[in-house]
């Protein structure tokens, strides 16, 4: 995407990716790259531009980035360069957990309210495939911290920070480091813009301090809402996702028709509903597209129910933390099957939920004995060799 932009924009431009092979580049047959190096990042390649525009995937401390870095080259990732071409204010989602789906909802928001926003970034449509289109009345990204460590002057107006948890420990020094990256998302906002953040998240609220002078915070979370916020209600004897106004809640739609299962989909659209109160979406818009919402595939989507066992499907549900609120918010017991790659993750937190609500854990893949050893005495377990 970054390439065909570019070539579009009248760049001369080069490109340099550590694989002989990467994926992609047949369709780059319109738009050949000036120069190409593959099978290794060169440096020299890059300390000879103007501009160096990198993929989340590389990291910016990667030694042929500090070459061209050294060489006075300018290094920005892709969002940053869509944010210096957008013509339309940007509603931005980042977090741990979570971000794929709001950023979805919020997309369902602004259908329901008319026109269509585009909705992309880290999820879908890249984002600076979204400039070849029709120019819509805003944009709603998905931004993860790989993407915002290369963010500059980048302005939303609106951003969301969903909740911070430990992840991708594999590519940060430290927790601190990867915490900070997802705060670089609301550097470049000032007067007049919105953080949307999460109140019952000890990290984010002790994390609020540093935005900057200006933005407006206002918060979602699962007590009542203050105004600008988003919270529950009681009304009519039941729960109601409501939104804080200055006159007290405005109640918008019975957490009982809101069709996601568990806890972090309800933070999920109290996000959701305070990010679009912000953008400025009507009430009834956000309910219809909250009551119609059916999810994405693979984050805690239920598949079958057979003789009275719940099957769900969360394998996108990839940190420690995505994966402990999930198990949380189920209201019945749950057999947990679980494996895969080990991030450098701490599993021993999982013990506590497992202990409360698992009657045993089926375990898979590579990282199947770290977790035994995390989660031993905490529930009973298993291995199998496939998920059949």
């Amino acid at each position: 995407s970054a390439v065909r932009f570019l070539h579009g924009a009248g760049a001369r431009v080069a490109l340099t990716d550590s694989r002989a092979e990467p994926s992609g580049l047949a369709g780059l047959s319109e738009v050949a790259p000036a120069d190409l190096a593959l099978g290794g990042l060169d440096g020299a390649l890059l300390a000879a531009q103007e501009l160096v525009v990198v993929s989340p995937g590389v990291p910016l401390d990667d030694p042929a980035i500090a070459m061209a870095r050294a060489a006075g080259a300018t290094i920005i990732g892709d969002v940053e360069l869509f944010g210096r071409f957008a013509g339309a204010p940007v509603v931005a989602v980042t977090g741990s957990n979570g971000k794929s789906t709001v950023t979805s909802l919020l997309g369902a928001m602004f259908a329901a309210a008319g026109p269509d926003a585009g909705v992309g970034g880290n999820l879908g449509t890249p984002a600076l495939d979204l400039l070849a289109m029709p120019e819509p009345p805003a944009y709603v990204l998905e931004i993860s911290s790989f993407q915002a460590e290369g963010l500059a002057r980048f302005r939303p107006r609106v951003a969301v920070l969903l909740n911070l948890s430990p992840d991708h420990l594999d590519r940060y020094p430290d927790l601190a480091s990867y915490y900070a990256a997802k705060w670089r998302l609301f550097q470049g906002m000032g007067a007049g813009d919105t953080a949307v953040l999460n109140a019952d998240d000890p990290e984010v609220v002790g994390g609020a301090a540093q935005l900057p002078p200006g933005v407006r915070p206002v918060w979602f979370g699962s007590g009542l809402p203050a105004a600008g916020g988003a919270g529950v209600v009681e009304q009519d004897g039941e729960p109601w996702f409501a939104l804080g106004t200055e006159t007290g809640p405005q109640a918008v739609l019975p957490v009982a028709r809101w069709p996601l299962e568990g806890g972090p989909n309800r933070a999920n659209a109290l996000a959701a509903l305070a990010a679009g109160a912000a953008a400025g979406l009507s009430v009834e818009a956000m309910a219809r597209a909250l009551a119609a919402f059916n999810g994405l595939g693979h984050r805690m989507e239920v598949v079958a129910e057979v003789a009275g066992v719940r099957y769900i499907n969360d394998s996108k549900g990839t940190n420690v933390g995505a994966v402990a609120a999930a198990l949380a918010g189920l209201d019945r017991p749950f057999v947990w099957i679980a494996g895969g790659v080990d991030k450098d993750s701490d599993f021993s937190e999982l013990a506590p939920v497992l202990r409360q609500g698992a009657r045993e854990a089926v375990l898979i893949g590579e990282a199947a004995d770290e977790i035994a050893a995390a989660v031993d005495g905490a529930v009973t377990v298993y291995r199998a060799g496939t998920m059949a």
